[in-house]
């Protein structure tokens, strides 16, 4: 038999996996991806619903706000989402969306409960993300049984989601939102006006990197931020070029911190007003839209 000791090495994805709650429900999905674990370490437990993005399905749009380098760069390609089988469970659960919507929010609703108990029994800040892979406006869906949204029916549970629809994103960031449902401008390469405009709002903007672009920033010993950049002078930025290139793509703002986004998906304890860096995966690595800056 062999003895393991404290110092026994453990790769990071064991470590992932050690972390992540043993709890399966029906339509959310919750420890199934590489970033909603990390939140683990900030005792938040994540649940996720993965539906097919933009009219992937074949019935309606759930991404109108969506640009040709989002949909091309879309996570629906990546991680599990690379695999035939999990594709095919997201379109299933869009149609139903779609086709049996009273019954899909019923099985929502006993999902969160689910989750509610468990991370009251074990110390968890129960959150959810309801558009992993859409854009569908959760604070106007009102549940047929209740009479409220979800974010209503669940006080206690932090909701939180990306966006490309400036207009959810500006009403989040003035406090017109549930307030225990968040939103992150998501920019695309046609909406730097609007990314503009949410972070004067006070909302953050996620930006999308290359790997080489995001390894280029001059994250703080604890990872969170850089320093505040100022721009002077008609718009450039003391400092290196990549960091005048990335304040361009964003418009005229005049001070902006960066964060780094994929410590953590928990957006909700993000500092206010940011752009929120994210690594380009699955296909996305491949892009040359525009969508993720290089």
């Amino acid at each position: 038999m062999i003895a393991v000791t404290s110092k026994a090495r453990v790769n990071r994805s064991t470590r992932a996996k050690a972390q992540a709650p043993k709890l399966r429900l029906k339509t959310l999905s919750v420890g199934t991806d590489a970033k909603t674990v990390k939140g683990f370490k900030l005792q938040v437990c994540t649940a996720i619903l993965y539906l097919a993005p933009a009219d992937s399905a074949g019935r309606g749009n759930l991404c109108p706000h969506a640009s040709t380098g989002c949909r091309a760069a879309c996570l629906f390609t990546a991680g599990r989402g690379k695999f035939d089988n999990v594709r095919t469970a997201r379109i299933n659960k869009t149609l139903r969306w779609f086709d049996d919507r009273r019954q899909f929010l019923a099985d929502i609703v006993q999902d969160i409960t689910k989750l509610e108990k468990y991370c009251k029994r074990h110390g968890l800040t129960p959150a959810v993300r309801l558009n992993g892979t859409s854009d569908i406006p959760w604070e106007n869906v009102i549940l047929p049984d209740d009479g409220c949204n979800l974010m209503e029916l669940f006080p206690a549970v932090k909701f939180y989601d990306y966006t490309k629809n400036p207009h959810r994103a500006i009403k989040s960031a003035s406090g017109r939102f549930p307030a225990n449902y968040s939103l992150c401008f998501s920019r695309s390469e046609l909406n730097q006006a609007d990314c503009a405009r949410v972070l004067r709002a006070g909302g953050n903007v996620s930006v999308v990197y290359s790997a080489s672009a995001f390894a280029e920033f001059a994250w703080d010993n604890k990872g969170q931020s850089v320093p505040v950049w100022k721009i002077h002078n008609g718009g450039k930025l003391d400092g290196v070029r990549y960091q005048e290139q990335q304040i361009a793509t964003l418009g005229n703002v005049h001070t902006v911190r960066v964060f780094n986004g994929d410590l953590s998906d928990v957006r909700f304890y993000d500092p206010k007003g940011v752009v929120v860096a994210l690594k380009a995966k699955g296909d996305a690595r491949g892009d040359s839209s525009g969508f993720v800056v290089n």
